[in-house]
């Protein structure tokens, strides 16, 4: 810490005393598909507790649950995949042409609508 009478003008540097200054790793800033599979697994997860939470899966037998549950998130991928994509191609021609904000890219709808689900469905 510099005392008083050691401050600095806005143009000069601390003095770091021959070290390097930090280099910090390079990372890849965006969604990756890697976070979109944890949050359709976590998505799922929880309907599926939710779902063994309730009265229903006493009435069927496991093969029964199994069938259900493969069923079931087959038709939540399809409906994620295509509500991305809807979500991506309005994003583009109405929200980022009349406002100044980026195009979202497919992998965000997606995180987009499987946060959403997340938060607000089932």
């Amino acid at each position: 810490m510099a005392a008083f009478s050691e401050i600095l003008e806005p143009n000069e540097s601390y003095p770091t005393e021959g070290k390097a200054p930090h280099s910090f790793p390079k990372m890849r800033i965006g969604v990756t598909p890697g976070f979109n599979v944890a949050l359709f697994v976590f998505s799922s997860a929880l309907g599926i507790f939710k779902f063994l939470a309730s009265e229903k899966p006493k009435e069927l037998p496991l093969g029964g649950l199994l069938a259900l549950f493969t069923l079931d998130g087959i038709r939540f991928l399809t409906v994620v995949l295509i509500t991305a994509g809807f979500l991506a191609a309005f994003w583009r021609r109405l929200v980022s042409s009349l406002f100044p904000v980026r195009p979202l890219n497919y992998q965000e709808a997606i995180a987009i609508v499987l946060m959403l689900d997340i938060l607000f469905g089932r």
